[in-house]
């Protein structure tokens, strides 16, 4: 009598034919390029989304790189200004243009065109109404 023990952890084993063998090896390379095309499916609908949105963003940054160039070339243009505007000789300019201050050694010219009044105003600024309280 032979007895055949089975240990307790252990799969009994079969005898498989040849053709058994390979099938069920064909059915796992089956399997796994099945499942891999699964994940490159995944990918490429991944990045189907994607990269509308990355082209999008791509035109955003060239839109603030050249609002950025715009802005820097302001700003040189403006320290240029402040640096000017900060001699002797501009400030006094300043003072004369913005608050129509004149220094006590100068007079004041005003042109008039021929027939107008010196003392009236332009019909298109209206006269100023003081502020009340």
């Amino acid at each position: 009598m032979t007895s055949s023990r089975v240990v307790l952890g252990q799969r009994p084993t079969r005898n498989l034919t040849a053709a058994a063998k390979h099938r069920r090896i064909a059915r796992e390379i089956v399997i796994k390029v099945l499942v891999n095309l699964g994940i490159i499916g995944g990918g490429l609908v991944a990045l189907s989304q994607l990269l509308p949105y990355y082209f999008s963003q791509q035109e955003k940054l060239a839109a603030l790189e050249t609002a950025e160039k715009a802005a820097q070339t302001r700003v040189e243009q403006l320290k240029t200004e402040l640096h000017q505007d900060r001699q002797p000789q501009a400030i006094e300019r300043i003072a004369q243009e913005e608050a129509n201050l004149i220094r006590p050694d100068q007079r004041r010219i005003v042109w008039v065109k021929p027939g107008v009044s010196a003392h009236s105003q332009p019909d298109s600024q209206p006269n100023p109404q003081p502020a009340q309280p």
